[in-house]
């Protein structure tokens, strides 16, 4: 219900008074909100022991893995592989709550009649997930739940191997259930990681890269060298052609 409150502002014609409206903690009435942010991922880019194995795409197609979802703030599916749009709106109102306090993003991918491989190789097509991701896996038989994998940043270790653990053990999927389990359960254990921890990465430029930087340097030199060697001006002479004159 609005609640009219006088700001005692006067602009001329302009009144600045409000109109303020208390969230009534309904999960129906909640309408969530996913926003994008930038920062730098050093692991996806440097040559260390997080590489991520190249997915093809031949076996992108063989598992059917998953792209990564288009941002849309007001219209972001977490759940994939899998339509209930009851699940979905509990797993975007957990999202909703815990974005902001806990700096985290949930998902839940479901694959049907794949083996773990397609989990493995969705960790390595994805890199790994966002820093803010506790992205759950599925494998399903049927309706009966074969596998399942986490994939996070996280350092909670336990954690993670305890949602796969306990998602893997209701045999039946019910995806309100398995979300209603992820909101109860991930918020209490799950700490982003911080990337500024892999600072200590450097990042090495493609063989690519190098090729383009020398043939850029080598074409501009080219050209300042050619320049500089057939150009009509003298050493005396203005930019304008004429030379400098002085008396004595």
């Amino acid at each position: 219900m609005r609640e009219f409150k006088d700001m005692n502002r006067d602009y001329h014609s302009i009144d600045g008074d409000a109109y303020v409206t208390k969230f009534d903690d309904n999960f129906d009435h909640t309408i969530p909100v996913c926003t994008q942010h930038t920062y730098e991922n050093k692991v996806q880019c440097s040559k260390s022991v997080f590489n991520f194995d190249e997915v093809s795409p031949e076996t992108k197609n063989q598992y059917k893995l998953f792209d990564y979802p288009d941002e849309n703030i007001f219209n972001f599916n977490p759940i994939l592989g899998y339509i209930n749009q009851k699940a979905s709106g509990h797993l975007s109102y957990y999202n909703a709550h815990n974005g902001y306090r806990k700096q985290l993003h949930m998902m839940l991918l479901v694959f049907n009649d794949q083996p773990l491989e397609a989990g493995l190789f969705q960790e390595s097509y994805w890199k790994g997930g966002n820093k803010n991701e506790f992205i759950v896996c599925v494998g399903l038989r049927g309706n009966k739940i074969n596998w399942t994998r986490v994939i996070s940043w996280t350092d909670k270790e336990e954690l993670k191997i305890r949602v796969a653990r306990q998602i893997k053990e209701m045999k039946e999927f019910d995806a309100v259930k398995v979300v209603d389990y992820m909101g109860a359960t991930i918020p209490k254990g799950f700490v982003r990681k911080q990337f500024a921890d892999f600072n200590y990465l450097s990042v090495e430029p493609t063989m690519t890269a190098v090729l383009w930087t020398f043939g850029i340097t080598f074409v501009v030199t080219l050209i300042i060298m050619l320049i500089a060697v057939f150009n009509e001006h003298n050493l005396g002479d203005t930019f304008g052609g004429n030379r400098y004159r002085y008396r004595y």
